[in-house]
């Protein structure tokens, strides 16, 4: 192998890395307020039913989203899509720490899902154009492997976290 081989091996490393670092958050984010709904629907003064309303607000657009953002990456670039989608994220689940209502925490939520909703399905596909086929099988470890963790992780942290919050 020469230094230019071994260069742009380390640069799909720390693309993946960082590929399953954000898919990891985004599903931490989607899976940990499960937990703590019966906590937000005191604090909003609603029903621990009124309150769920706030996972199906983020997942379905998530999930419908997922379907246009390969098509809009197709349009207009997958590294314009990825880093919209990051940011949107990021904005947006910082504003729903600002919502008065559990109305307001619904709608931020459904537009964070939608705002996320580039990120994976995009990082498989950088999977597929980066690494050879018969190497694929470790990235899409990663990446499956952040959702999965962030699954688990996040409903484990936010039920360890309800009583303080």
């Amino acid at each position: 192998m020469n230094s230019g081989t071994i260069t742009v091996e380390r640069q799909r490393e720390a693309l993946l890395r960082m590929l399953a670092a954000a898919t990891f958050i985004i599903f931490f984010q989607a899976f940990m307020v499960a937990p703590i709904i019966p906590q937000l629907a005191s604090t909003f003064a609603v029903s621990p039913h009124q309150a769920g309303f706030i996972v199906p607000a983020y997942l379905i657009p998530y999930g419908i989203a997922t379907l246009t953002s390969v098509l809009l990456a197709d349009r207009i670039g997958i590294w314009r899509i990825m880093a919209a989608s990051l940011c949107a994220f990021s904005l947006l689940t910082a504003l729903t720490a600002t919502a008065q209502s559990i109305e307001q925490v619904a709608f931020w939520r459904l537009l964070t899902g939608l705002g996320a909703s580039g990120v994976v399905p995009l990082a498989l596909v950088l999977v597929g154009r980066l690494f050879p086929y018969e190497r694929r099988g470790r990235p899409l470890g990663w990446l499956f492997g952040a959702m999965a963790g962030g699954m688990a992780f996040g409903s484990t942290v936010g039920a360890v976290l309800e009583p303080y919050l």
